[in-house]
């Protein structure tokens, strides 16, 4: 019975001995698949990045001054809702409807903005799928899109300021 079972536990250890070599083999050519996708797909990446470098610091510098923007109108939103209160404790409706009118137009404002942005978020992603695809022609497109869009968002942004600007000069 001894011989038995060390004859079985010596073709067990065989069969499992062989098994791994050959589960070693079939992972090593699958991690060979898999590791060029990996490696094609970066050296696309980084040939896209080298492309639109210039592009990407555009989008950068407008991006930076978007964000200018909304800290100059949050700023002028804290003076609009102190003298806000100030003209309603004095009962000042003339000078109310006229800031509300004012901030009308900003509302209209947001709503192309909005739309705006949906347009920049459709092109990136167009952008991307484009990248992917290795088409850096209709990549480019798209970024300028982008860019063009990114700078309308802008010029409305400064649009909001200016607008603030008068209702602040209209409760003061």
């Amino acid at each position: 019975m001894k011989k038995f079972t060390v004859l079985v536990l010596v073709v067990i250890m065989t069969l499992g001995v062989a098994g791994s070599a050959f589960a070693v083999e079939t992972l090593d050519t699958n991690d060979m698949q898999q590791r060029e996708e990996r490696q094609s797909k970066a050296s696309n990446r980084f040939e896209a990045m080298k492309e639109f470098n210039d592009e990407h610091d555009q989008i950068r510098v407008l991006r930076i001054e978007r964000n200018h923007l909304q800290i100059e109108r949050m700023e002028k939103a804290g003076v609009i809702y102190d003298l806000l209160i100030i003209a309603w404790d004095n009962n000042e409706t003339e000078k109310l409807r006229a800031a509300r009118e004012i901030r009308k137009e900003n509302i209209e404002i947001n709503r192309e903005i909005r739309a705006l942005h949906e347009q920049v978020r459709t092109a990136r992603k167009e952008f991307k799928e484009n990248v992917k695809a290795g088409d850096f022609a209709t990549a480019q497109i798209h970024v300028d899109e982008v860019i063009k869009l990114l700078g309308e968002i802008n010029r409305h942004n400064n649009i909001k300021v200016t607008n603030l600007d008068e209702i602040i000069s209209v409760l003061q």
